[in-house]
């Protein structure tokens, strides 16, 4: 099985290989690799890693292909695949770059059912990576044309995404919710409470009017 895509990236074709070959910025733009570890770096082929997934699954991945005009391949065969191969081959473009993937696979006997399914997600997939590659890429290019390796602050991202979700009065969305929570509870104990006091003025009414209705019988019974 073969999936196929392309993007086009507004830098130079040395700037997007050599953030490519940074083993280290796969994470941001693969999305199925919450972290990556090298296990042999020789610097070219036969480099291996293993990228570890955000549910803790892990695949061992191995260079085996590396060419000077700039094309790359690495080699699996963890999990569900027999042998599975990705094929990256970067195309100078006027001032930009095409990126092209092929992703060749076999899978294991008991997944092959699932070869339909990964057929149309993994295309998704793919596309959804290289736009990704497209937009970190295109986004961490310095004025000067050198691409910053720097990953951003994620304390800072944190504090400005809460300052910008804070209400009128200055809370948290946290806050929000605990103000809200405890309006709904005491909402609730009014109600409830108006609820018993109507219930209780009810029977009074009943039991009044049983024992004017008694006092009537008792006096006509025995009247003469």
């Amino acid at each position: 099985m073969e999936l196929r895509a392309e993007v086009d990236i507004g830098r130079p074709v040395s700037e997007v290989w050599s953030f490519f070959m940074d083993l280290s910025n796969l994470p941001r733009w693969d999305r199925g690799v919450a972290t990556l570890e090298v296990t042999s770096d020789t610097g070219g082929i036969s480099t291996t890693f293993d990228t570890i997934g955000h549910n803790g699954r892990r695949m061992s991945i191995e260079v085996t292909h590396l060419e000077e005009n700039y094309r790359h391949k690495a080699v699996t065969r963890s999990g569900e695949f027999n042998w599975g191969e990705w094929d990256m081959t970067l195309v100078p473009s006027g001032t930009g770059t095409t990126v092209i993937c092929l992703c060749r696979f076999s899978l294991r006997r008991r997944f092959v059912l699932l070869a339909p399914a990964l057929r149309l997600l993994g295309g998704r997939g793919v596309r959804r990576d290289l736009a990704a590659l497209k937009r970190v890429i295109e986004q961490d290019a310095a004025p000067g044309g050198i691409i910053s390796m720097r990953r951003p602050d994620t304390r800072r991202v944190l504090r400005t995404n809460l300052s910008r979700t804070r209400g009128a009065a200055g809370e948290t969305p946290l806050r929000q919710a605990i103000r809200s929570s405890s309006s709904r509870s005491s909402r609730l104990s009014s109600t409830s409470a108006f609820s018993n006091e109507q219930a209780r003025g009810r029977r009074s009414t009943r039991l009044m009017r049983w024992t004017s209705c008694e006092s009537l019988t008792r006096v006509a019974a025995s009247a003469p």
